[in-house]
């Protein structure tokens, strides 16, 4: 009798870690695609903010997503525009799961001009639409183009991505220790 019992016991066991490793890659999948969104939304919007001239500090703007942690730093995948190695201005998200890893979202703008970084001071320096000089030269765009599209953004990204986990683990039958 004790024999059956132990089969039982481990089958279950073997059903649970099962399961939990299926949720454990949906959520991993799940936070990487609602922070490429958020990526994707925040440098849609900074580049409507971003001032432009001849439009290359708009076209350098990038999103990274990356699986950083344990042994390895996995490239996820990026949108945004092409931009040339270097600094820039950047403005970083990192979501820290209960795992040994975690993902890191980073926007940037990286336009060099000889060597003096035209992101950084456009970013940090220039004056508003109308102001003094040095300021922007069309209207909407400005100082702080990615920083105020990553605070337009984010407002309630912690709420939307719960939401998002909440439907994954219930669409895959999890929730959470059966009885």
């Amino acid at each position: 009798m004790a024999h059956s019992i132990q089969a039982n016991i481990d089958a279950q066991i073997k059903k649970v870690k099962q399961r939990l490793n299926k949720a454990e890659a949906l959520i991993a999948l799940e936070i990487a695609e609602a922070l490429a969104e958020l990526g994707k939304e925040i440098l849609t919007d900074s580049n409507e903010l971003c001032p432009f001239e001849t439009g290359e500090l708009r076209n350098s703007g990038k999103a990274t997503l990356s699986r950083q942690g344990g042994r390895d730093r996995t490239v996820v995948g990026y949108v945004g525009g092409a931009s040339s190695s270097g600094g820039g201005s950047v403005y970083g998200v990192t979501v820290l799961p209960q795992s040994s890893y975690w993902w890191e979202l980073e926007l940037s703008y990286d336009r060099f001009k000889d060597s003096f970084d035209v992101a950084l001071f456009t970013h940090e320096n220039l004056n508003p639409y109308g102001s003094g000089p040095p300021a922007a030269r069309q209207p909407g765009t400005g100082p702080k183009y990615l920083e105020r599209a990553y605070i337009r953004n984010i407002a309630g990204f912690e709420g939307r991505l719960g939401k998002r986990l909440s439907d994954a683990l219930q669409y895959i039958g999890y929730s959470g220790v059966e009885r």
